[in-house]
């Protein structure tokens, strides 16, 4: 090709590119530019389809884009690959904005789920029964979910997520580093924040040496790999940090501050979040196997526990998308969008995922509620009013054996003194006072009778205040607040109200005496206390 007609060719297309954008072509790109057309076909071409020739020809653009490399700056390439895009008429991709749908639909629902779970615990049973595994969800909420949505939202994408680089303005592309920076060691952290989260709360449950230890072990390693991946990733630039986001363009002033590989450090993290998640669900799953319940409830439980699956499944589908993207630098600012969609699910649906028991608890609290004020409403209108003698319940019932509002059981065949007790109560004028939340209903009690066996001689008691309850078929030894040798019963409801309590039977089965950590005593509960003896 003679060489008057390829510079009037060449300075064709450096008109149309001048009209067709805003971008001023660096000389390195231009002369990148002559060299790849002169070893192309499109050289042949007529001036009139050169623009097309040049924008679909595979030789051209792979010529013209080792030339730059090779001759022009990071910045210079950028400038190049833009004016080549608009060039050919390219529209730039910007799937940001299903990104920002995601954070404002997950984000607030995990914090309301959050502030039900520890809210709910702190008002219905008390402040005290706040645990380890409440406050690190707190601070996953607090230092993770709420600063993450914030500078996703006025950081990331808005400087770029999820946009071609070459159609990002350079300075955001070093803003958007920046921030990601922000959201990746914040995700670290809060990863295994909520794996101790879940811990924690197994430890609660779970009462058996064995298996605390296992799960004490298991804390102490997570918390430990958690330590180091946060603080790898947070001070891998160390002393000069900027250049975690100032390095991008090859200036020299910033090479080799960096020596971590932050996709190779997010492979190890997920891969460790898998197994410890596997872990953590083999953990209930086997004790719950040795448990003598029914198979409804065993199903129950084991499909609260395998929510947490879900969060194990996203980060497998992480890892996919880690492994396929790690060679694919060169447009960072949008192949980064899957990443860190994922990972915010996967952070989003782990707080879920631990808030489902509490949610559980809630619900079933108030289903019950609603269904006892319906029922004490209807029996209201139909009976009248009801003596004091009929409100005597065992108290904390499982709120999944059954709902309240049928009659409760008359217990004044169970304490001496109760009769006097039950007549004082049915002078008074005030209403009677409200069943506890979980009652044990007249049908659900077998059998009343008192015993003299050895298990009351051994407790300091006579035969005339012990008697034995058979519950949901359930043997259960009643016996005073305090015994004569001075100790009071696990399970004691209050010095004030000194009512009977229940002791599991000798010949029991072991999983009424520790059905996942909550000893039958506090699941079948105290006598006397609706009536407030004292």
């Amino acid at each position: 090709m003679k060489l008057p007609h390829l510079l009037l060719v060449l300075a064709l297309a450096t008109l149309c590119l001048a009209q067709a954008t805003d971008v001023q072509l660096p000389a390195c790109a231009t002369t990148c530019s002559i060299k790849a057309l002169a070893k192309s076909a499109c050289a042949t071409q007529p001036l009139t389809s050169m623009r097309e020739c040049m924008c679909t020809d595979a030789d051209f653009m792979t010529e013209s884009t080792a030339c730059v490399k090779v001759n022009c700056t990071v910045k210079e390439g950028l400038v190049a690959l833009r004016a080549s895009k608009l060039m050919c008429g390219e529209t730039p991709r910007d799937e940001g904005w299903y990104y920002r749908i995601i954070v404002l639909v997950f984000s607030p629902i995990a914090c309301v789920l959050a502030a039900i779970r520890v809210l709910s615990k702190a008002f219905v049973m008390g402040w005290n029964q706040l645990g380890l595994d409440d406050l690190c969800i707190t601070i996953v909420i607090v230092t993770g979910i709420i600063p993450a949505t914030i500078v996703t939202l006025n950081g990331t994408i808005p400087n770029g997520l999820g946009v071609d680089i070459w159609a990002v303005p350079v300075d955001h592309i070093y803003q958007f580093l920046k921030f990601h920076f922000i959201v990746t060691i914040i995700f670290f952290f809060q990863v295994g924040m909520l794996k101790l989260a879940l811990l924690f709360f197994l430890i609660r449950i779970f009462l058996d040496r064995t298996v605390k230890r296992l799960l004490w072990a298991t804390v102490a390693v997570v918390s430990t790999f958690t330590t180091i991946t946060t603080l790898t990733m947070a001070l891998q630039c160390y002393p000069r940090t900027e250049a975690f986001w100032m390095s991008w363009d090859g200036s020299p002033e910033y090479q080799g501050e960096c020596k971590i590989d932050v996709t190779a450090l997010s492979l190890s993290n997920a891969s460790f979040s898998v197994i410890a998640d596997i872990w953590m669900l083999a953990i209930p799953l086997w004790k719950l196997r040795k448990l003598q319940l029914q198979k409804k409830k065993k199903l129950s439980v084991a499909a609260m526990f395998a929510m947490g699956t879900f969060s194990t499944i996203i980060s497998c589908y992480r890892i996919h998308i880690l492994s396929h993207g790690r060679n694919s630098h060169d447009n960072f600012t949008y192949t980064e969008l899957p990443i860190s969609l994922w990972s915010v699910v996967e952070l989003m649906v782990g707080v879920i995922c631990a808030c489902m028991p509490a949610m559980r608890l809630v619900s079933v609290q108030i289903f019950h509620k609603v269904s006892h004020t319906i029922t004490q409403s209807a029996s209201r209108k139909s009976q009248g009013p009801t003596s004091a003698r009929d409100k005597m319940v065992l108290s904390d019932r499982d709120p999944e054996d059954g709902l309240g509002g049928a009659v409760p059981l008359a217990m004044q065949n169970l304490y001496p003194g109760m009769a006097a007790a039950y007549r004082l109560q049915d002078e008074l004028s005030k209403p009677p006072p409200t069943a506890p939340r979980n009652v044990v209903t007249r049908e659900e009690v077998r059998s009343v009778r008192t015993t003299r066996d050895a298990f009351a001689a051994s407790k300091g008691l006579d035969d005339d205040q012990v008697s034995l309850v058979d519950v949901r078929g359930v043997k259960h030894v009643m016996m005073p607040g305090r015994s004569r040798t001075g100790s009071a019963p696990a399970g004691n409801y209050s010095a004030k109200h000194r009512g009977m309590n229940a002791l599991p039977y000798p010949d029991a089965p072991e999983p009424n005496r520790d059905e996942v950590g909550c000893p039958a005593v506090r699941k079948l509960g105290l006598i006397g206390s609706a009536a407030g003896l004292s």
